[in-house]
């Protein structure tokens, strides 16, 4: 490349060169710039000059203004030779290489620029180095390098759609995998076409303290609803199937809960049990006992009201019941019970108004009644439990409490999705 510069041709030959990296510190964000100087005829220029170096995002300085410039005194060595450290005055920032093209543009004293613009190499582009894709291979991270987490700040790792992880990470002395098949953590994990689960989770515990699989925890700073984990189970098969968007299982000695919830629970839709009941402190010695109450069971959704009530001087009683009443029961039924005198209790006028009447043959008599009603509301009239039904074929010939059968744990239903669990979890426990 030749420009004249004072009646003088100047060639310049450009090697960029990055400095070395000292091992104990960070890369300077500097770059070396070394040419030569000459005349027309060949013969080295060694006198000092001062020289324009800019960067520019295209090769044509006509369509682009420069992205970085700094002027510095050259003085060349007697061969015309020069070396200098481009960003020592103006810094080269990490915003100028992001990974699009860059040209030097060199003007040396009042004369034009010099063109075309020298496109740079990749090695300026280590002040804010990226990683080709293919570059890093398994012998650069083999299983005994060690990384510090403190050599890796900010984003790791951004992957598209079509990118992903495989193989495991190891953090301490658990495991992260991730396959085809999906992703299991913990300390005792092995990637096999057998998991049942997206995600599994698994760890060997031996401390009588309380230990959770899963903690979710999500705090709000304003208003609305917070949901602590949402899980949707959908099949888009004509043929439908049994979709769990959790499935929990206990097992092994002492209490294991399935699940424990302390707070309320909101279930939207039908809730189906083996049996239940409720539990509260025990009246009478709260502090030491549980009382617990058997759950009323019906194959109608049927709701209980009762009370007592002591009839008038003409021996009638009116019973109010709430004001909801009518709007939610149906098909009601009575029983009424004398307490304390031998007497006749006939119901006076059934249910009207979200009342009925008790009649008794003599007067100041108290009653004891009780009155249920089947639901009628909008989702039970939608929803109604089915009292009967077959099992589907594949649970068929299986149950949900063999042991109440005196049958084998292999009798029960969904027996290898629990028996796959505690294998994972390393529990031989059934």
């Amino acid at each position: 490349m030749k420009k004249s510069f004072a009646n003088v041709t100047l060639t310049v030959l450009a090697v960029l060169l990055l400095f070395a990296i000292n091992a104990m510190a960070l890369a300077p964000a500097t770059m070396v710039y070394q040419g030569r100087l000459a005349d027309a005829d060949g013969n080295p220029i060694t006198t000092e000059v001062t020289v324009n170096f800019a960067l520019y995002a295209a090769p044509d300085a006509a369509s682009v203004d420069s992205i970085w410039s700094e002027t510095l005194p050259v003085t060349p060595d007697d061969q015309g030779v020069f070396t200098v450290e481009l960003g020592t005055t103006v810094p080269l920032t990490t915003g100028i290489f992001n990974g699009g093209a860059r040209f030097l543009g060199i003007k040396v004293g009042e004369d034009t620029q010099m063109t075309p613009f020298q496109l740079l190499a990749s090695a300026p582009y280590a002040i804010n180095s990226n990683i080709a894709n293919g570059s890093i291979y398994n012998a650069h991270i083999s299983n005994s390098a060690v990384i510090s987490g403190s050599k890796i700040s900010g984003t790791a790792a951004t992957l598209s759609y079509a990118q992903r992880f495989t193989g495991t990470c190891m953090y301490g002395d658990s495991g992260v995998i991730a396959n085809p098949y999906g992703m299991r953590i913990g300390d005792n994990i092995t990637p096999t076409s057998s998991s049942l689960s997206l995600l599994q989770i698994g760890r060997n515990c031996n401390t009588s303290s309380i230990r959770y699989g899963l903690w979710s925890e999500i705090r709000n700073q304003g208003i609305g609803t917070l949901v602590g984990g949402y899980f949707y189970a959908y099949s888009s098969s004509a043929t439908g199937g049994t979709k769990y968007g959790i499935y929990s299982t206990a097992g092994g000695t002492g209490t294991n809960y399935a699940g424990y919830f302390s707070g309320n629970v909101n279930v939207v839709g039908t809730l189906s049990k083996s049996a239940g009941s409720f539990k509260i402190d025990h009246p009478t010695d709260p502090t030491n006992k549980y009382l617990y109450h058997s759950f009323v069971e019906s194959p109608d959704m049927m709701n209980v009201y009762n009370g007592n009530i002591t009839t008038d001087a003409d021996g009638n009683a009116i019973v109010e019941l709430p004001d909801y009443f009518d709007a939610l029961n149906k098909d009601f039924r009575y029983q009424l019970t004398v307490i304390g005198d031998f007497a006749q209790a006939i119901i006076g006028e059934e249910i009207s108004d979200n009342q009925f009447t008790i009649r008794t043959d003599k007067p100041s008599v108290k009653v004891s009644w009780q009155v249920t009603g089947v639901r009628k509301d909008a989702f039970a009239e939608a929803n109604r439990i089915q009292v009967e039904v077959e099992k589907p074929a594949i649970e068929k010939g299986l149950y949900l409490h063999p042991e109440a059968f005196k049958l084998g744990p292999e009798m029960q239903i969904h027996h290898d999705l629990i028996k796959n669990t505690q294998e994972s979890a390393g529990d031989d426990n059934e």
